[in-house]
């Protein structure tokens, strides 16, 4: 639909992102959009964005992203996504919402990078962290670089909900 990708962004005096319109000519071009997934993951960070409508473009763009591509690893997004909820909700129950980020951060470094080692590293540094297993890392582990959706789609769901109650109150 048309809000699912509407979304533009001021990056300098002479250039607009505009999601929508990026997603189309790639489409048109047959290319995939882990390039824009990234972009907009590294935006979520961004103080001048609103997080919650670059979040939900993000999901978004992983959705399309994976229907593109046809992959079968669609039930390990949805495991990865999942477990981004449940590792954000257990580190705002442990008082330690401060980490989310943290880590999302780090995630989304990586990824940028191509740092997929690092990707790794951190992931199972939070799952440590947490005392979780992570059943899409072993899908991951497999072949990095083909299946970073799934690190994408983790790090897109890490979310500190307590900042955005703080914020509504």
């Amino acid at each position: 639909s048309d809000k699912a990708l509407n979304f533009k962004y001021k990056f300098g005096e002479n250039y607009w992102f505009n999601l929508e319109r990026e997603v189309y000519e790639r489409c048109l071009n047959n290319v995939c959009l882990d390039d824009l997934i990234l972009l907009m993951l590294k935006l979520y960070f961004d103080p001048d964005s609103n997080r919650t409508v670059v979040k939900a473009r993000t999901d978004t763009l992983i959705d399309i992203n994976q229907s593109w591509k046809g992959n079968i690893i669609m039930t390990e997004i949805e495991s990865a996504k999942n477990m981004g909820f449940r590792v954000s909700q257990e580190l705002v129950r442990q008082k330690k919402g401060n980490k989310i980020n943290s880590y999302k951060q780090k995630i989304i470094g990586a990824l940028t990078a191509h740092d997929y080692d690092r990707v790794k590293e951190v992931i199972l540094s939070l799952s440590s962290y947490v005392g979780m297993e992570f059943p899409f890392f072993y899908t991951f582990l497999e072949d990095a670089e083909e299946n970073k959706e799934i690190a994408m789609a983790f790090a897109s769901a890490l979310i500190d909900k307590t900042k955005d109650n703080k914020k509504e109150n």
